[in-house]
């Protein structure tokens, strides 16, 4: 049971850091969440670098908005994605492209809510 309380430890130090390779690299090289901050500063920075870059000019504007409400969306209670957060009177019709380019770029992942557990049988192989 002693290694219990060690492993926990471990986990919030890997929660902290965000799990991201890079980050979690920095901080076992050097025991300091400051620099760890500086990591994951670099790499949003970085994926905001890449939106600019290979994003069409009209999309990027959005999809920087999209990227940057993504916390404040996870950290409701209510955690269904809420157009309104992102600039109030914004519709789905308007960030459903940036929404769809983020997905494919692999920095998000979408969940669709399930309400009722339905198999379907004409996928069966």
């Amino acid at each position: 049971m002693d290694g219990l309380p060690h492993a926990l430890s471990c986990y919030r130090e890997y929660l902290v850091t965000g799990g991201m390779p890079q980050s979690v690299h920095t901080f076992v090289e050097t025991r300091d969440f400051n620099f760890v901050l500086a990591s994951q500063k670099a790499l949003n920075d970085a994926y905001i670098a890449d939106m600019a870059k290979y994003a069409a000019p009209q999309e990027t504007v959005r999809i920087m908005a999209v990227w940057g409400s993504i916390p404040a969306q996870l950290s409701k209670e209510n955690h269904k994605f809420q157009y309104r957060v992102i600039k109030s009177g914004a519709r789905a019709h308007d960030y459903e492209m940036p929404l769809q380019w983020l997905e494919a770029a692999g920095v998000i992942n979408r969940c669709v809510r399930v309400t009722k557990g339905r198999y379907n049988h004409s996928i069966m192989i």
